[in-house]
């Protein structure tokens, strides 16, 4: 089943399903099957942070496989009568549910997965399966669920033999036509729709408690994660910077209106954000030389490549010694022109045209400042840390590194 809308029904269910297990003893109503992502640590958070206010006891646990779905299920899903609401965070819209997990006859399974295409077998069940979905496919999809809405017999009384075959014909072009669009879907490459916390957010909304600190935050990473890393276009990045900036300022308008917030400075901003990474944390050389988008459109990895970067800067008169320097030691004249130099100097020339983007600055207090892209960053590595192919420990590192992952995102580790 695939829902776009009615995410405060979807919330509500879950919550009374985990109430009315109260009284049946003391196991945990709400598992959390999330993939070590950043999208999905900012949608873990996101979630939690609801359940949390509504006194709903549940459990986390990272999944990076197929294997690690069949542990789960063999340790706290088969034969567990507690166990009511099973979220599946980016992982799980794309295997049968039903053929992954031993269900017990109460138990349901929520998917919010940025991963495409679904499942067929999870769209079309409408027990056991209940897809978040943001509404890009919702037209493919009711199609398919759909397909045998018109193939009843109850009208056909009273025709012709001749009229009949004609009927028949007609149904069995449907079916066909139905089952290679089915075929279509399914044979799809992947590609990635909405955010897994994007659609966390949308159900706090619809539920009244995006007022939580930090939702929004958690919601703008998440989103910033998928364009990153390349995972959405550019043209669908600008459309949520749009939504994100309307409720950003909406928020900035209560905070005016007494939260006591505004007072520590605390607050998120658009600003413009540059496609190389760490730059403020690092040096702006290294933060250039280790772009992906910088090395492919200046061939970094030749030595011609590498001069021609040594050539932009130059032509933006910054000394190499200073584009070594740890950014924060840089000379303020060099940091405040960085802007307009690399759009004078990168543009169609360089090949640089793209090198700013919009993004959100979080400020915590009057001093300290993150930018999304940062967070991302920051967060993927710990997430990636240590996960050598070469190193005996990787098997289960990548779990550890998800709870490092997770804390980093609270403000206590800004």
């Amino acid at each position: 089943m695939v829902i776009t809308t009615k995410f405060d029904e979807v919330y509500k269910m879950i919550k009374e399903d985990a109430l009315n297990n109260m009284g049946f003893g003391s196991g945990t109503s709400v598992l959390i099957l999330a993939a070590p992502s950043c999208d999905g640590l900012c949608a873990c958070r996101i979630f939690k942070s609801m359940l949390k206010v509504d006194g709903i006891t549940h459990q986390i646990l990272p999944v990076s496989c197929y294997e690690d779905l069949e542990s789960a299920d063999e340790k706290m899903i088969k034969n567990n009568e507690h166990l009511r609401s099973i979220i599946m965070i980016n992982c799980g819209g794309g295997v049968d549910i039903l053929e992954t997990f031993n269900l017990e006859e109460n138990a349901v399974v929520y998917i919010v997965d940025t991963h495409r295409p679904y499942h067929l077998a999870n769209v079309l069940d409408e027990q056991k399966g209940v897809i978040l979905d943001d509404g890009e496919d919702y037209e493919i999809l009711q199609s398919l669920v759909n397909e045998d809405d018109d193939e009843g017999e109850g009208s056909m009384s009273g025709q012709s033999d001749a009229e009949l075959d004609g009927v028949h014909s007609e149904m069995d072009r449907k079916k066909k036509r139905k089952r290679r669009e089915a075929e279509a879907y399914e044979d799809r490459a992947g590609y990635y729709g909405c955010s897994a916390s994007s659609i966390m957010y949308d159900l706090a909304c619809k539920n009244r408690l995006d007022t939580l600190d930090d939702l929004l935050w958690f919601a703008i990473v998440g989103m910033s994660d998928q364009f990153v890393h390349e995972r959405i276009s550019r043209e669908r990045y600008t459309k949520e910077i749009q939504k994100y900036n309307e409720l950003v300022l909406s928020m900035h308008l209560s905070n005016d209106e007494g939260d006591a917030r505004s007072h520590k400075g605390d607050r998120i901003e658009v600003k413009d954000e540059y496609r190389f990474m760490l730059y403020r944390h690092w040096n702006l050389y290294d933060a250039m030389y280790h772009s992906r988008y910088i090395a492919c459109k200046l061939g970094i990895w030749k030595q011609n490549g590498r001069k021609r970067l040594e050539v932009l800067l130059a032509r933006m008169g910054i000394p190499l010694d200073q584009s070594h320097q740890k950014y924060t030691a840089m000379r303020e004249d060099i940091k405040d022109g960085l802007k307009g130099k690399l759009e004078t100097f990168g543009g169609k020339e360089v090949g640089l045209e793209d090198l700013c983007y919009p993004s959100f600055h979080k400020y915590q207090g009057y001093t300290l400042q993150i930018s999304a892209a940062d967070t991302v960053y920051a967060a993927t590595a710990l997430l990636e840390n240590g996960n050598g192919m070469d190193d005996p420990r990787a098997e289960r590192t990548w779990a550890s590194n998800f709870w490092v992952g997770y804390d980093s995102l609270g403000n206590d580790t800004l």
